[in-house]
């Protein structure tokens, strides 16, 4: 049996070498194998160099104020005991690591499915790994998730009947109202239909419709000090899904349309569609990734003239698409249907379909919404919160947004 301060020493160690290897900025693309063992390797590195300096602390100690007797109180005789623990620790250690498993890739990349008809939340890494999800406190209607820091990350999401936007904060597993329809502006009708979060201003975009469309528009909701609601901007007509891109600019869907929505000035149409648009995901060069009520699912490539559209999947009434996210560990697009156990993966470099991901083993939804692991949405207008102004924070990853209907 090892002492509790070897215990507390192994703890410190290992949360260090976690954070040496995985330090920010990261690069966008999924963890190579052999990571776990960089760090247990980093680990024994640490704990040696602590035996060496304990030699000759020993050295000392012998020499200057060494045991009259054999006492167990004595300081020689504590520190030989702590050193051999730490040797036995040492071994240990090497056991593991010789039976660690060298294709084990960390906890990065992984794809979020919630449902509106569930609290659960899916988790499934791109190698098609269940891993550990968590629950919110209400069914996700829509939800949106970014990366506070290094260790936090936050889940944005709204519920109606009757309205609230939720932020959950992981690891602390703590939720809070960021607001709901009896605040001050929204009304006791007020329909959320989108969410994003907005990291240049840490606010949540939430698009509301009413049965007043005068009132219909994005709202921002403050996450430092809810409740405190203001309006982002109008909008003439019912809303829809949202999206903030990488370089800020918000789009937003309304039934078979889809806009770039300006805090100030008049939406402009990019996509009009001849069936309802159910998801949509805005990459970093511009081109837009959709899916329609018909099971189709399409990109739209603004650089050819005129912009260009090309058929990722043919409709399909049977597999209906409700939600579209694109994973940068992979460089892939991720597309979960209705009442599908399966997510089909796509490829950025030829928009080809390359794989299908289980992320259930048992029953399925027919409202499911997934989100990347926000770790590797970090870019160079990312900028960390300090934990200690930010009311809810989050997990371990990086930006992204995720919506569905």
């Amino acid at each position: 049996m090892f002492s509790y301060n070897v215990f507390i020493l192994l703890t410190v160690l290992a949360t260090h070498a976690a954070r040496v290897v995985g330090q920010s900025p990261r690069s966008p693309r999924c963890p190579e194998t052999g990571v776990l063992l960089e760090k247990l390797n980093n680990l024994t590195t640490a704990l040696t160099s602590i035996d060496t300096g304990l030699s000759r602390v020993e050295d000392i100690i012998d020499e200057q104020c060494p045991c009259a007797d054999n006492s167990s109180e004595c300081f020689e005789v504590r520190v030989t005991n702590f050193r051999a623990e730490l040797q036995a620790l040492l071994a240990d250690v090497a056991n593991v690591t010789g039976d660690a498993p060298t294709d084990c890739p960390e906890r990065t990349g992984a794809i979020y499915v919630a449902t509106c008809d569930g609290t659960d939340v899916l988790a499934v890494d791109p190698n098609g790994i269940f891993q550990n999800g968590f629950s919110t406190d209400e069914n996700v209607t829509r939800w949106s998730v970014y990366e506070n820091n290094a260790d936090s990350y936050g889940y944005e999401y709204f519920i109606n009947n009757l309205f609230q936007a939720r932020c959950r904060s992981d690891p602390a597993k703590v939720e809070i109202v960021l607001g709901s329809s009896s605040d001050s502006p929204l009304t006791a009708d007020a329909v959320g239909t989108g969410i994003a979060y907005n990291n240049a201003t840490d606010e949540d975009l939430v698009a509301i419709t009413f049965a007043n469309q005068t009132l219909n528009g994005i709202y921002a909701f403050n996450r430092t000090s809810p409740v405190s609601i203001s309006l982002y901007a109008s909008f003439d007509g019912p809303t829809g899904l949202l999206k903030v891109a990488d370089d800020g600019t918000v789009y937003m869907t309304s039934g078979r349309q889809v806009y770039t929505i300006p805090s100030t000035g008049s939406p402009v149409q990019v996509i009009f569609w001849s069936t309802e648009i159910t998801s949509f995901e805005v990459l970093s060069n511009g081109v837009i990734v959709f899916c329609e009520s018909s099971g189709g699912v399409w990109r739209r490539n603004p650089d050819t003239t005129p912009v260009s559209f090309q058929q990722l999947r043919f409709p399909n009434s049977g597999l209906v698409c409700r939600s579209v996210v694109f994973n940068p560990c992979d460089d892939s697009i991720y597309v979960a249907s209705n009442d599908n156990a399966d997510l089909e993966v796509y490829s950025t470099s030829n928009y080809q379909l390359v794989n299908r991901l289980t992320y259930t083993s048992s029953s399925v939804s027919a409202c499911p919404s997934i989100a990347a692991d926000p770790s590797f949405w970090l870019n160079l207008d990312w900028k960390p919160r300090d934990p200690n102004t930010v009311n809810c924070k989050k997990k371990k990853n990086r930006v992204e947004v995720l919506l569905r209907q």
